[in-house]
């Protein structure tokens, strides 16, 4: 009986921080998908003006940076499926403000604040309001809005045709609403299964305990009736 009492759930629930890195992880790899295919197609859309060498780089910032996120939160697991690692709000953060940066430097060599994908800085103010508390998402509002003051200094010149401008804002406009939407009602489903896999998890424990106690009034009820 007393092996009751040592037993505990053996249900994984992963942390919030857990789920958000997990889920900005595969936001990023959309996101660099995304902003490969956007600077090919507009480098065949502008007849070869974009400085295609300096916007791969940018973006392979991205790339190695996300691999390093996987190989560091995800590469190493506990035998049970848990992670190795304790997720910290400020890595998140870290993450998210480097994202900031290079959206800045695309945006720096794409003609600046003239360029309708400026929109993406919202998306990166509403991911922070979702996955980060406090100071973080009042931070990262701080960050855009002097990003897009530095590109309204400094920025490389891009003639875009009426046309294709306003082409570059639809397509902006659609980008930022799918990921927002996408992202928001995953991330939401996420959270909601680990809420449930808690409470599973609590009413497990709180069945165990009541077993031990059981136990327990057994065991003293039979000591009693084997005294004389």
């Amino acid at each position: 009986m007393a092996r009751l009492t040592s037993r505990r759930s053996q249900v994984v629930i992963p942390e919030r921080n857990w789920v958000n890195i997990q889920w900005l992880a595969r936001l990023r790899w959309a996101q660099i998908a995304g902003q490969a295919v956007t600077v090919l197609v507009g480098q065949f859309l502008l007849d070869g003006r974009l400085p295609i060498t300096s916007l791969l780089l940018v973006i392979s910032v991205g790339l190695v940076s996300n691999l390093g996120l996987e190989l560091y939160f995800f590469g190493d697991r506990r035998r049970d499926g848990a992670p190795a690692r304790t997720v910290r709000e400020w890595q998140i953060a870290v993450v998210m403000m480097l994202d900031v940066a290079i959206l800045t430097g695309l945006l720096y060599l794409t003609g600046g604040p003239h360029n309708p994908f400026g929109l993406l800085y919202v998306v990166q103010i509403a991911l922070a309001t979702v996955l980060l508390h406090a100071r973080w998402p009042w931070i990262l509002t701080g960050l855009s809005f002097i990003g897009f003051g530095i590109l309204l200094v400094a920025h490389r010149p891009l003639e875009i045709p009426a046309d294709n401008r306003a082409i570059g804002v639809w397509a902006a406009l659609g980008v930022a609403s799918a990921f927002v939407v996408h992202f928001l009602l995953r991330i939401t489903a996420a959270l909601g299964e680990r809420d449930a896999e808690l409470t599973q998890a609590r009413g497990l424990s709180a069945r165990q305990e009541r077993l031990a106690s059981l136990a327990t009034m057994a065991a003293g009820a039979a000591h009693e009736l084997s005294t004389p």
